[in-house]
């Protein structure tokens, strides 16, 4: 795409003023010259001066030429008046004398200022000679005696005069309008005006740059066509109506290339001097980044909120219990000493297994935890978790695992995602729980598996998302998660050189963690 210009440096603004400049100037006097004509036809018949018919006949050639320079793709008021000019010195023989002054001064007049208007270029001159030769010609073949001199001395003198004066008033604008244009144009905001319709009749570069376009593809494209909801621009014209004081918007914004982007509309009437608004105008600015750091902000503070809300649940819940248990024991009123404590345990594992990960997780966030990779015996740290969870019996988890099966990690951070699996399918899934493990591709594999029920696929694509426990999304929020087990135990694994993935195996449930061996990691250091 051509980039655009500012004003003072494209080649294309200039000839674009001129030629709305031009295509007025038609259309005034594509109005004026019929009108004219037919008042001379008129005035020909009630005086009964033939003659007059000559000038008639000269409007009716001027008017076809000025309809030809309309539709012409790049109309030239120089040419018309040269068209013009000639038209007068072939008629001027076949009209009263008398009429030939006001006719060559009127033709002068315009001339004079449709030379003060055009852009100066190689053919003005050109066009110069031809305009005021003719017309001079005229003069000095239909006057008679010292008149035609004063005549044409006085005409040149005026003419000269007001050359002069126009073309330096028309400096002055378009110095004005040029500086205005350049300010326009180079304004890093987004910047337009709008019709009454909502059309747009300006923009500048960098509008045209945010919405993708070019200025030539936007002027006169209607604004509600970029508009996602289009109740938004009924909605905001409904709402400016005639307040002097900008209003501001926050309005999503389709593009061409189909991207959606936020944008904060700043608008406001234009009014004349009788108060009737004539057109609005106003700047863009694309905040579609604020807008999505707002969302991500929303989003954290909710997320906190909701983390904040489980914690506190998770953790009332088996403190209460383990209060209440001691509060029991403390009364000497319990029956069954022994299996009180053992609950009390149970649910103070819960507890220290909550702020585990509620550690493992600030730690990580803050890149603060240091791993202590070492050769480690697995089916000992598995033992471990496993008996930290559901105690040393061991109900309705089965472990088959080779005897001599090592990895190279940390051994706490192993016990703790083990710990996380293993009490997750113990909360979740359904029994049995089973724990098997071997070496694939030179990683050592454990697989914790249930026969809990399928896991739906929204809650599967997201079960790794800090926080996330399977609320939102149509399923049931799991009791005693705050949706940091998995996510903890994910980013464990991976820091540790391997992975942890889920899987639906028929009707098993598993999630396997893979670790290097002690051997990869031995030949790594060799290598």
């Amino acid at each position: 795409m051509r980039p655009a210009l500012p004003r003072s440096i494209d080649p294309r603004r200039p000839r674009r003023d001129g030629d709305l400049v031009t295509r007025r100037a038609l259309v005034v006097s594509a109005a004026v010259i019929p009108a004219t004509t037919l008042a001379i036809f008129m005035l020909a018949l009630v005086s009964g001066t033939g003659a007059l018919m000559a000038w008639a006949g000269l409007g009716c050639f001027v008017t076809a030429a000025t309809l030809v320079e309309r539709s012409s793709k790049r109309p030239d008021l120089l040419r018309l008046t040269a068209v013009t000019a000639v038209g007068i010195r072939i008629t001027a023989p076949f009209a009263p004398s008398s009429s030939v002054i006001a006719v060559v001064a009127a033709a002068l007049l315009v001339s004079v200022v449709f030379f003060a208007v055009s852009d100066l270029r190689r053919s003005t001159t050109a066009w110069g000679v031809v305009v005021f030769g003719m017309l001079g010609w005229t003069l000095i073949a239909t006057a008679e005696g010292a008149g035609s001199a004063v005549a044409m001395v006085v005409l040149a003198a005026g003419s000269g005069i007001a050359w002069l004066i126009l073309k330096r008033l028309v400096e002055r604008v378009r110095e004005e309008h040029g500086s205005y244009r350049q300010l326009f144009d180079r304004v890093p905001v987004g910047l337009y005006r709008t019709g009454l319709g909502g059309e747009l009749l300006d923009v500048n570069p960098a509008l045209a740059d945010l919405l993708g376009m070019t200025r030539d593809e936007l002027i006169g494209r209607h604004a509600q066509e970029f508009f996602v909801d289009v109740d938004d621009f009924a909605a905001l014209r409904a709402t400016i109506g005639d307040r002097p004081d900008p209003l501001t918007t926050d309005i999503r914004f389709r593009r061409p290339d189909g991207g959606i982007i936020w944008v904060r509309d700043q608008t406001r009437p234009v009014t004349d001097d009788q108060g009737r608004i004539v057109c609005f105008e106003g700047e863009l600015q694309d905040v579609t980044d604020q807008r999505r750091h707002l969302e991500e902000l929303e989003a954290l503070v909710k997320s906190k909120s909701e983390l904040i809300g489980a914690v506190s649940h998770e953790l009332r819940t088996p403190l209460t219990a383990v209060l209440g248990f001691l509060e029991l024991l403390q009364s000497g009123e319990a029956d069954e000493e022994g299996e009180l404590l053992a609950l009390a345990v149970d649910q103070a594992r819960d507890v220290a297994g909550i702020v585990d990960d509620l550690l493992t997780a600030a730690r990580l966030e803050n890149r603060e935890l240091v791993f202590q990779e070492t050769l480690l015996d697995l089916p000992g740290a598995v033992d471990g978790a496993v008996t930290s969870v559901v105690g040393a019996g061991r109900a309705g988890i089965q472990v088959d695992l080779p005897d001599d099966l090592t990895v190279w990690a940390d051994p706490a951070r192993v016990r703790q995602v083990v710990r996380n699996l293993v009490s997750n399918a113990v909360r979740y899934g359904s029994p049995p729980v089973t724990i098997r493990a071997g070496v694939v591709d030179g990683m050592v594999e454990l697989t914790v598996c249930d026969r809990g029920t399928e896991i739906p696929e929204a809650v599967s694509l997201r079960m790794f998302d800090a926080f996330f426990s399977g609320s939102g999304d149509g399923s049931t929020r799991q009791p005693g998660s705050i949706g940091l087990g998995l996510a903890v135990s994910q980013r464990l694994a991976r820091l540790m050189g391997g992975d942890l993935r889920y899987a639906r195996v028929d009707d098993e449930t598993r999630f396997t963690l893979s670790l290097p061996t002690a051997v990869a990691e031995e030949l790594a250091e060799t290598a």
